[in-house]
């Protein structure tokens, strides 16, 4: 059965935007986001069981809900011809990049192998090459120029965060005034798949921290959300209970990064590598980049667990001076 109808054979437009789903399959996952199933209750319990990260639970249902949205009947009456079929439309059609076919891939082999008890073989057959973007670094200058031209205090505290300690755009929105270590100039940030580190967090950047929670004073978290515009052209106010949206945050940045004069597409997670770089310029060792960022590896994962503070404060020096260089 050919599940590729001619029509939804169509390349991407010159905009570069992937074919958009058809507007009965979007009715369908409306539908079923609406409602539930004992199939899609205990999935949702196999992968808590399992000890997958809140976010990618979240992107295996989606995926799950998009793939039998598509089809329009229950999984385990598709056929492996039609599933690989499927891949290839998501690849090949739609032209998904490597991470979210990894995403649906994975949904489909949980799935089928631990939940239905069902092995499909054509899951195993599977390969996606790792998408291989070119990093792109801003310098030290580049980095405070395009920050400057971030005015609003909560929006420019967050992403100087982003950059000053290496954090993941989750990581830092999520940060609680209960993960600051201030005697010890530490943060613990509780990164993917629920594993815990600690930073090291330059003394300007904690004043910075101190001035921007008392703009706010909610008593949980550090960068929570404004509440909606209530007219335009009049300033942000007020704090929602819930953290600035990562969307939110990345058109800010990007907004900065044109003012800057700076014309490559850069995102958020670019301070990132950013932070990894000039820490290394600063002569801070490889290996404590390497637990300050909190990479997977089986050297990291076995240490950065068991970090003591003087450990994690062998490269404080380099993070103060990055930090310090934004005041510049």
């Amino acid at each position: 059965m050919n599940i590729v109808s001619s029509k939804s054979r169509k390349v991407k437009s010159q905009s570069g935007k992937h074919p958009k789903i058809s507007r009965e399959h979007q009715q369908r996952i409306q539908k079923l986001r609406q409602s539930s199933t004992p199939l899609r209750e205990r999935f949702r319990e196999d992968l808590t069981l399992h000890k997958f990260a809140l976010r990618t639970i979240e992107r295996y249902m989606d995926a799950a809900i998009t793939f039998v949205a598509y089809f329009n009947r229950p999984p385990q009456f598709i056929t492996d011809d039609e599933i690989r079929a499927y891949l290839r439309y998501q690849s090949e059609t739609r032209r998904l990049k490597s991470g979210s076919m990894w995403i649906i891939h994975g949904m489909l082999k949980y799935l089928y192998t631990k939940t239905l008890r069902n092995e499909r073989p054509v899951l195993d057959i599977f390969r996606s090459p790792k998408d291989a973007p070119e990093k792109i670094i801003l310098s030290q200058a580049q980095v405070a120029k395009a920050l400057q031209c971030v005015h609003d205090i909560r929006y420019r505290t967050a992403l100087e965060l982003v950059y000053s300690c290496g954090l993941r755009e989750t990581e830092a929105l999520h940060l609680t005034v209960h993960d600051i270590n201030r005697p010890q100039g530490l943060l613990t940030i509780h990164g993917k798949g629920s594993k815990d580190r600690m930073v090291p967090i330059a003394d300007i950047m904690l004043e910075k921290l101190t001035i921007l929670w008392k703009s706010h004073h909610h008593p949980e978290l550090l960068f929570p959300a404004y509440e909606p515009w209530r007219r335009s052209g009049a300033p942000r106010t007020g704090t929602l209970d819930r953290p600035i949206i990562g969307q939110t945050l990345l058109l800010v940045w990007q907004k900065a990064v044109r003012e800057s004069g700076f014309t490559k597409p850069i995102n958020v997670h670019t301070l990132r590598h950013c932070y990894g770089t000039h820490l290394l310029e600063e002569g801070a060792s490889e290996r404590s980049v390497q637990d300050n960022l909190g990479h997977r590896s089986s050297r990291t994962t076995s240490t950065y667990v068991h970090q003591t503070a003087k450990r994690t404060r062998q490269s404080a020096d380099a993070v103060e001076q990055i930090a310090q260089n934004l005041s510049r």
